[in-house]
């Protein structure tokens, strides 16, 4: 599963990226990182884009510099007990960022990334 989460007054997206446990170490979750990058920052034109992952889970940290050295982006620091989960724990949060001129620099998107514009009229 995959989202973007948008805080339009500051011109900014979060993506939420999420797999099941089979699926992880298969780069499924960089493959997403680019698709979400690219309809934020060429389709809708947000200017930066914030990744947050717990500190301590060193394989999605992992994943995650991964897709952002690839779009030009950079690791802006760990925030301390500033993420919450729904059982109510905090932990301290990764932050990385991608502005879009880093990502447009980087090459931006691939070729390979389209959307849909629109959605049928069948029943």
């Amino acid at each position: 599963m995959a989202g973007l989460d948008f805080d339009w007054d500051r011109d900014v997206a979060k993506p939420g990226i999420w797999l099941r446990k089979p699926y992880w170490g298969r780069g499924y979750s960089g493959e997403r990182a680019r698709a979400l990058l690219t309809l934020a920052s060429d389709r809708l034109d947000i200017d930066a884009v914030l990744v947050s992952v717990a500190a301590e889970n060193d394989s999605s940290r992992r994943a995650v510099e991964k897709y952002v050295d690839a779009a030009g982006g950079r690791f802006d620091g760990v925030l301390r007990r500033e993420m919450q989960f729904a059982d109510g724990s905090v932990r301290d949060e990764a932050r990385y960022s991608i502005i879009r001129a880093e990502w447009r620099e980087a090459g931006g998107a691939e070729d390979s990334v389209s959307f849909t514009e629109s959605l049928s009229d069948s029943p």
